[in-house]
């Protein structure tokens, strides 16, 4: 029993006297010396939430004859905090009726400590993934912000530089270089529609500026003219407030999915 802290005990139901083994002594420091405690005086190791879970377990016992197993935490006369594992065991005499309960006690305290620190690196984790979301989202925008207001008004402004150029050819000239001016359109045409795609993909401004649903409709038609997929969106109507990051991992969630 103490290789693997596991302690026995013994509860007749008539007398309520109950026996425990040495390591049962030991997971309560308890002195043997003291002698076994009486019920109420056991149950007084338990907090508060274990002690109703105790009472529970042992009355279900009782009056189902089922086996019990549960959870406790232990406050012994020192201060100290330990984890038990019960199991409680009901045990009827040859004609069935319920004579006396054994139960066994694990001490788990280790397991529960590792549990706990395990929790909180997984909580560590959780708020490092979050912060990495939220710098992601700040960057998109900027990077999104960026091409919009300074990319798209120069490529607007040559576009306009080269039309004036063009009108003020002369015509012979004009007819010689109109093919590579209509080429230098295209292209500046198709470099703005694809900086204006960029900037989708990055960070909509339509999801700051009216949130996640203009967003998600904006980008599901910027998808059905970029694809040839027709694109149907269903959502129903809501009114609750979402939160800004909230709405940007649920747009990315339907981004990826497209």
């Amino acid at each position: 029993q103490a290789l693997c802290s596991v302690g026995n005990w013994e509860l007749e139901r008539d007398t309520a006297k109950m026996t425990w083994s040495i390591e049962v002594f030991r997971m309560f420091d308890r002195p043997e010396s003291l002698g076994v405690p009486d019920l109420n005086e056991a149950m007084c190791y338990y907090a508060p939430e274990s002690l109703e879970r105790t009472r529970d377990a042992f009355w279900h016992a009782i009056d189902t004859g089922e086996r019990c197993t549960l959870e406790q935490e232990v406050h012994l006369h020192s201060g100290e905090v330990r984890h038990h594992a019960t199991v409680i065991v009901p045990l009827p005499d040859a004609s069935g009726r319920l004579r006396r309960l054994f139960g066994t006690v694990q001490d788990i305290t280790d397991r529960k400590r590792l549990e706990l620190e395990r929790s909180k690196q997984l909580g560590h984790v959780a708020d490092l993934s979050r912060r990495l979301v939220m710098m992601q989202e700040r960057e998109r925008r900027r990077l999104a912000s960026e091409l919009h207001e300074r990319a798209s008004p120069n490529l607007a402004a040559l576009q306009l530089t080269i039309s004036n150029l063009a009108s003020a050819l002369p015509p012979d000239v004009l007819a010689e270089v109109e093919p590579l001016l209509d080429d230098i359109d295209g292209l500046l045409a198709d470099t703005t529609a694809g900086i204006r795609e960029i900037s989708t993909e990055l960070r909509p401004a339509t999801l700051d500026h009216a949130g996640l649903l203009p967003a998600l409709q904006d980008y599901a038609d910027l998808f059905g003219q970029r694809s040839g997929i027709d694109v149907t969106l269903d959502i129903d109507d809501f009114e609750a407030a979402l939160s800004p990051n909230l709405q940007s991992v649920l747009f990315r969630i339907v981004q990826e999915a497209l």
